[in-house]
């Protein structure tokens, strides 16, 4: 049979939910709202971290750029002087051996060597005389010292006639050179004239006139 329960009071079945304890929806709430904050604190600082981490290894890596670019500059400069002092020792062992074999007179190679070293960037490498013609080999870094050297040749008071029969690029030691060959005709001194040569006459000796 059914019960009506007319005086509104609990049945023994119900059970009573303590005063201001929250739902369980809040609690739910709650802790996704705490789960939020934990998860955002922790992925803010693994982010500051990280980001800290890429800064310093940026930094480090700047500096090893900077570095590597002043050493590659050092690198190029002492290229350079090598390149340099192999041509001047190039030249020096050139001057010998033509010092120590020459043929030709003192007078011609002494006018070389001052042709040579008004010009830059160019040294010879041969020189065979046949009687007045010479026949030049050399290097040049440049086809403008070339150019110099023969008007320097063709200017001068022993050389005339110069004549540019080749020259071509020659790649070695992956620097771009260019050997040449001309030939010239030298014009050897006046030989020195003898001694009183250019002296007054000497009076010849004249008879005394006969007496009358």
């Amino acid at each position: 049979m059914m019960k009506i329960n007319l005086l509104g009071q609990p049945t023994a079945g119900a059970v009573a939910r303590p005063a201001g304890a929250p739902s369980p929806v809040t609690q739910q709430v709650i802790i996704l709202v705490v789960a939020l904050v934990v998860s955002l604190g922790i992925v803010g600082f693994l982010y500051y971290y990280w980001g800290n981490e890429v800064k310093q290894e940026q930094a480090a890596l700047a500096r090893q750029q900077t570095r590597q670019r002043e050493l590659a500059g050092v690198q190029a400069q002492n290229i350079l002087y090598q390149k340099q002092l192999a041509q001047l020792q190039e030249r020096i062992n050139t001057i010998q051996k033509l010092q120590s074999s020459r043929t030709g007179p003192v007078d011609m190679m002494t006018w070389i060597g001052n042709v040579v070293n008004m010009t830059h960037d160019l040294y010879l490498t041969s020189i065979q005389p046949t009687g007045h013609t010479l026949h030049i080999q050399g290097i040049a870094n440049r086809v403008d010292s070339i150019a110099n050297f023969m008007r320097t040749l063709q200017s001068s008071p022993r050389f005339t006639h110069v004549l540019l029969e080749q020259y071509f690029q020659n790649n070695r030691q992956n620097e771009v050179s260019y050997q040449f060959r001309l030939e010239c005709e030298y014009k050897p001194p006046a030989p020195p004239q003898p001694a009183g040569s250019n002296g007054p006459a000497r009076p010849s000796a004249a008879g005394h006139p006969a007496g009358k």
